[in-house]
């Protein structure tokens, strides 16, 4: 992505916070940019590419981060916290941030399916590679593990009321999956 384009997804980014999805207007984020609405245009032809580019960018650089600070961290489960930390839990907390929640989830549902299907190939990938590196998976289905562990901390902030809410149901899963690979740890 040129400087450009990085500047209207963090613009873009900023803008869908703050309005929603639904208020937000590409003059709104032209202007947060700094750029003529015909330059964002031609960037991207409407809100719903701009909003597709700006889910595809901040699920890269969670993704960054989190593998970032995989090569520190030393076990399963510090490593799957770090996960819960910068994934689920930062993800529940920029949603919450968002004046219009509700409106801010539907659109990304509705239009950045593609992109949401993308991460979760890479992060069931991660997933399997962790569960391959602590674990002897000679017994294990490591695809359906790792695809269970991604389903479950995404959608763990399902009906939670608050944070405490969705850290307790992360918690519970991360000792559910170390009590469960234990027998087969390396």
């Amino acid at each position: 992505m040129n400087e450009r384009n990085q500047s209207i997804v963090e613009a873009a980014t900023r803008i869908f916070a703050r309005y929603g999805i639904n208020k937000t207007t590409m003059a709104d984020i032209a202007t947060e940019a700094g750029v003529a609405r015909q330059t964002l245009y031609n960037a991207y032809q409407n809100k719903d590419e701009l909003l597709c580019a700006v889910i595809r960018a901040n699920a890269l650089m969670t993704e960054e981060k989190v593998l970032e600070r995989w090569e520190t961290a030393t076990g399963f489960d510090e490593k799957l916290e770090l996960y819960f930390q910068l994934g689920p839990l930062g993800w529940y907390d920029a949603i919450e941030a968002s004046p219009d929640a509700a409106d801010l989830i539907e659109g990304i549902h509705r239009v950045a399916a593609v992109e949401m299907a993308e991460a979760a190939v890479r992060w069931k990938g991660h997933f399997a590679t962790l569960i391959e590196t602590f674990f002897d998976t000679t017994t294990l289905d490591v695809p359906a593990l790792a695809d269970y562990l991604y389903a479950t901390s995404l959608n763990a902030k399902s009906n939670v009321t608050n944070r405490t809410d969705l850290e307790q149901r992360l918690a519970i899963l991360k000792q559910s999956l170390v009590a469960l690979l234990a027998p087969v740890a390396k």
